[in-house]
C-alpha cells in the first residue's frame, strides 16, 4: 500500500485523521481506513464510497464524520473497519469541506454558508441546530472550548459556540493569503 497508488486509483488525498493504530483518509469520493500499527507499512482495512467528494474527516467513538462537499455531512460507522457503513447524513446548504466534532455536535465548514452546527447525538439522525454566516468561503474548522475557529478564505474567524443553537462571531484576523485550514 502507498498513498500515491491509492490517490491514483481513488482520487486526491484531501484529509487524514489518526486515532490509535488507524488512519482515516479522504481520497476522492472514498473514506479509506488504514492500519498504521506498522507505520512504515500501512495496510488498507476497508473503504466506503461517499456520494460527494470526501474533503474532511473527524473520528469520534465508533463513527467517522465526513465533510462530503456537495453531499454535506456523512456519518459512517467504523466499528467493523473491514465493512464501514453509512448510518446517517445531513445535507448542508453549502459545499462542506471541513468538520470537527465536539461532544454531541459536528461543526461544519460549509463553503459560502459559513459554519453549520449539527447535533449528532443520534448518529443516524443528524439535525442542524445552528449556523453562522461568515463573509468568506469556509474551508476548515477547529473547536476548542466554547469557540469554533474557522479558516474562512479571507482569514480566521472566531465564533462563540457556547450556545450551539446561537453561534456568534466574536473576532477575526485577516490573513495575507487564502486561509484553508486551522488548528488550535
Amino acid at each position: 500500500w502507498n498513498v500515491e497508488l491509492v490517490c491514483q486509483t481513488l482520487g486526491p488525498a484531501r484529509d487524514v485523521f489518526t486515532a490509535g493504530d488507524r488512519a482515516y483518509l479522504c481520497a476522492g469520493s472514498y473514506l479509506v481506513i488504514l492500519d498504521v500499527s506498522d507505520s512504515p507499512h500501512p495496510a488498507e482495512m476497508g473503504r466506503i464510497q461517499t456520494p460527494g467528494i470526501a474533503y474532511g474527516v473527524y473520528v469520534s467513538g465508533s463513527y467517522a464524520y465526513v465533510a462530503d462537499e456537495e453531499a454535506g455531512l456523512r456519518v459512517i460507522e467504523i466499528s467493523a473497519p473491514a465493512s464501514p457503513r453509512e448510518v446517517g447524513f445531513y445535507d448542508t446548504p453549502g459545499w462542506t469541506s471541513g468538520v470537527h466534532v465536539s461532544g454531541n455536535y459536528a461543526y461544519m465548514a460549509d463553503g459560502e454558508a459559513g459554519l453549520q452546527v449539527i447535533d449528532v447525538s443520534v448518529p443516524s439522525r443528524p439535525v442542524e441546530v445552528g449556523s453562522c454566516d461568515t463573509p468568506g468561503y469556509a474551508w476548515g474548522v477547529y473547536v476548542s472550548g466554547s469557540y469554533a475557529y474557522m479558516a474562512d478564505g479571507e482569514g480566521i474567524r472566531v465564533i462563540d459556540v457556547s450556545v450551539p443553537s446561537i453561534p456568534v462571531e466574536v473576532g477575526s484576523c485577516d490573513t495575507p493569503e487564502s486561509a484553508r485550514g486551522v488548528y488550535v
